[in-house]
């Protein structure tokens, strides 16, 4: 599955973004659209597991609410990111309508072998300078997990397991991942 910029001679906006119909999905990036097909099927069942892991945490102990992707997060008026999975603490009052604007508490996105540029360049970048606290990167190929914490404006890897190590969020207060639990059995 291939991550597809598309022509960077046309500058999307937020405006135009909302004319296109229900059901096409796509982000834009500081005016560029991306594209790419539906996810595989071990991309949604490691989605599924990790949100019911955070949604079965985060309502346990009244923390905020976990989203799931296709939602939009504008981060700017050239700028709307569908994450995988999006946390929002119970403080923090970004929902406004259907659409998220401003900056969530943490995201995470699921890899795949065709979005690993976007990822972990495009979008980790992008979510830096927007100031999103704490991003999560999920490589299902190397049942892996990595969480990335911002720190003076810039995002320093905070904690890494692959296989069967654990890896604990800052912004999901004492929230603990077994690594090994979040992929299916080879």
């Amino acid at each position: 599955m291939q991550v597809i910029p598309q022509s960077k001679k046309k500058k999307w906006t937020l405006q135009e973004y909302y004319k296109t119909p229900e059901g096409v999905y796509f982000e834009i990036i500081h005016g560029i659209k991306y594209m790419a097909p539906s996810p595989f099927k071990i991309h949604q069942q490691v989605s599924r597991d990790l949100s019911y892991l955070l949604i079965t945490y985060t309502r346990k102990y009244d923390l905020g609410e976990i989203l799931q992707a296709p939602l939009d997060v504008v981060l700017a008026d050239d700028t709307v990111v569908q994450p995988d999975l999006i946390y929002i603490s119970k403080d923090n009052k970004l929902i406004q309508g259907d659409t998220i604007k401003g900056t969530p508490d943490a995201l995470m996105e699921i890899i795949s072998a065709g979005s690993v540029k976007k990822d972990r360049e495009i979008k980790m970048k992008l979510y830096c300078e927007a100031g999103v606290p704490e991003y999560w990167l999920i490589e299902p190929d190397h049942r892996s997990v990595e969480i990335y914490h911002l720190e003076n404006g810039l995002y320093k890897r905070y904690c890494y397991a692959a296989e069967s190590g654990q890896v604990t969020s800052i912004a999901i207060a004492g929230f603990v991942l077994n690594v090994g639990e979040l992929f299916p059995v080879k």
